[in-house]
Formats: structure tokens, sequence, C-alpha cells
């Protein structure tokens, strides 16, 4: 009987497909999790570590239990050795890959005081989350005359104002301010 057979009759491509099917449905539940409730984005980057990192796992389970027809209660040495190391390095490879990352939210609470004595609580961006760039003048091509020139100064202008409604991004000015 050839390997690919038996990799068959044991059922592991089923149960490997079922587990990548179930890993993406989980994964794309994460990101809308991360983006729907300002998680920090790492977390969608653990759980498809820890996916990816779970498959000898569960191939191991596969090829020990996918065979119809056979009842095992009792593990394998290999798999009680395998499952074991495969989650310790797991745990080991989480740790040392996110190690530094920040977990939590990506947003903070701030309390400030108005002028009547109002208490008002606002969440801001944590600056570890935040992008910033810088827009340049766009170089005049060749269509265009000097009298047309504003344009390349309005362009970055437009879009500098149109991005000060995502609080996430923030544009700078190439140009040295007044001193």
């Amino acid at each position: 009987m050839s390997r690919a057979r038996e990799l068959i009759d044991r059922r592991v491509p089923h149960i490997l497909a079922i587990f990548a099917g179930a890993s993406w449905g989980l994964v794309e539940f994460t990101a809308f999790a991360v983006d729907e409730f300002l998680f920090s984005p790492h977390w969608t980057r653990m759980v498809l570590t820890t996916l990816l990192m779970m498959l000898p796992s569960v191939f191991l389970l596969a090829w020990f239990h996918g065979k119809p027809g056979k009842n095992r209660d009792s593990l394998a040495r290999t798999e009680k050795i395998g499952i074991p190391a495969n989650l310790l390095l797991c745990v080991v490879v989480l740790a040392a890959l996110f190690r530094g990352a920040e977990l939590g939210s990506v947003t903070t609470a701030t309390t400030v005081e108005t002028e009547d004595g109002e208490t008002l609580e606002r969440q801001r961006p944590k600056t570890e989350f935040t992008k910033t760039t810088a827009l340049f003048p766009l170089d005049l091509g060749p269509g265009m005359t000097q009298d047309e020139s504003w344009i390349s100064y309005a362009v970055p202008e437009a879009l500098t104002l149109d991005l000060l409604a995502d609080e996430f991004f923030s544009c700078r000015s190439p140009f040295p301010g007044p001193s």
C-alpha cells in the first residue's frame, strides 16, 4: 500500500482540510474582533502563528485516530511525546515572538476638564498604533502649465484634510514650519 493511500485511509487529508477551514474561520473572526473592538493587531498574527504551529499535533491526532473502525482510547507513545512537545514549542515560540507586543486595546482613555468644570472621558489611539506620513507636492508632468501649478500643492493638502478624520493616521508637512 502506498503512503498516499495510507494517508487517505487514515483520513489525514480530510482532517487537515477541516482544520485549515476552521483555522481560516478563526483567523477571520479574530481579524473582525480586532477591527470592531479595537484590539491590538498582534492578536491576528498570534492566532495565525498558533494555528500553523499546531499542525504537527493535528497531523498526529489524524494519523493515529483517523482510521475508521478502530477505536483507540489510549494514546500511542508518539502522541504522548509529540503533542506535549509541540505545545511546549508553540508556547516558547509565541513567547519569543510576542514578548514585547502590546496585546491590549489600541486606545487609551484620557480625561479632561472643560471650562465649565465638566469632566469628559475620550478614547485616544496609543502612539504605537498610529501611522505617520509626509505628503509632498506633486511633480508637474508634461501636460501641466504654470497656471495649473497650484494643483501640485492642493492635492497633498486635500489628502491631509481628508485624513484628519482618521485618528490612527497623521500627516506631517515635509516643509519646515515658521521659526
